[in-house]
């Protein structure tokens, strides 16, 4: 069926109704778009970083790696046990517990052996501490002394070594979450911090197994303050424990050979620790003290311990105390070192 053509008046009319229509709406400018920062999702996102977390775990690793491989000796203690046989000089028992386990604590010593496995505050604390302690203190000074003497010693950092590495991505997971718990309480919740904190769980829970991770103990406060465990007039600001990781260096006032040279002026750090010097505390009162606690793990921790028990020995903390034996030219000598290079690479 054919349909007829518009008329041209029907056309004329459409045209008019459609001009009126136009003519009688108010014009409104186009709403701009939302700039960056008005809009919600940018505004979420503004300086959102998903890899900076990363890449600061993998730097202080690199830099944790770095410290142990510079400090590292292979096996000292096993060569310098060999050296001491194949010389004939007599061992001590004795003398190697004590050093490991129970180091002296006696202020006339300079520098103390308590800097092979804390650094300058946390021996200061091991040493003085016991003499400032208020009279009702529950231990009496000479029971409390030897305890001190473990927890500042390298044996007590090769515990504390072999727990770091499975507390530490935790108590990294625990700081995310009380992160996030932060960012969103209070009257303006904070998003953004709360977003980045969630996606740098992973990086930082990695951070904690490699490196490493800190504790707040805040909470404990009140609870030393009124138990009357410290001297009078001094308080405590802040305080916390760090445990460290699978590559965590440690850090103490010297190495075994500042420590046999006499050097106490802290230019011959060393590796290791010992649980005493995991523990952060801010000490305030006449004479402030803020002590930041340095954790350790197993491979540093056990690098110390060998070192330390080598100086025992009469390591002298340089080189490897094989070489010297190698450079005589004795026939034992060199039949051990012929046996023993195959076993641990020297």
């Amino acid at each position: 069926m054919q349909h007829a053509a518009p008329r041209p008046w029907i056309v004329a009319g459409a045209a008019l109704v459609g001009a009126g229509t136009i003519a009688a709406t108010p014009v409104i400018a186009p709403l701009p778009a939302l700039s960056a920062l008005q809009s919600p999702a940018t505004q979420l996102t503004a300086g959102f970083d998903p890899f900076g977390a990363w890449q600061d775990v993998f730097d202080t690793a690199k830099a944790n790696v770095t410290a142990l491989t510079d400090s590292a000796v292979p096996m000292v203690a096993m060569q310098q046990l060999i050296a001491n046989l194949i010389n004939g000089e007599s061992i001590d028992p004795k003398a190697i517990i004590d050093a490991i386990a129970q180091p002296s604590t006696s202020l006339t010593e300079t520098p103390t052996p308590l800097s092979l496995s804390n650094d300058g505050f946390h021996a200061i604390v091991a040493l003085v501490l016991p003499q400032y302690l208020p009279e009702d203190f529950p231990l009496p000074t000479d029971e409390l002394t030897p305890i001190l003497s473990f927890l500042a010693s390298p044996l007590s950092g090769v515990l504390m070594g072999a727990l770091g590495p499975s507390i530490a991505p935790l108590v990294a997971l625990g700081n995310s979450v009380t992160e996030i718990s932060d960012a969103l309480s209070g009257d303006t919740a904070d998003w953004s911090t709360a977003l980045q904190a969630m996606a740098d769980i992973p990086a930082n829970m990695l951070g904690g197994l490699l490196n490493g991770a800190t504790l707040d103990l805040d909470a404990l406060i009140p609870t030393i303050m009124d138990a009357g465990m410290l001297p009078e007039g001094m308080g405590i600001s802040s305080l916390s424990y760090a445990f460290g990781g699978l590559l965590s260096p440690g850090n103490t006032g010297s190495d075994v050979e500042g420590f046999v040279n006499g050097i106490a002026d802290g230019s011959h750090p060393g590796i290791g620790g010992s649980l005493l010097n995991g523990l952060g505390i801010h000490l305030t009162g006449p004479l402030p003290l803020p002590i930041d606690g340095l954790g350790v793990g197993p491979i540093a921790a056990w690098e110390s311990l060998q070192q330390i028990i080598a100086m025992t020995l009469g390591w002298d903390g340089v080189g490897n105390p094989l070489d010297d034996l190698a450079g005589s030219g004795s026939s034992a000598a060199t039949d051990v070192l012929a046996e023993l290079a195959s076993s641990f690479g020297l």
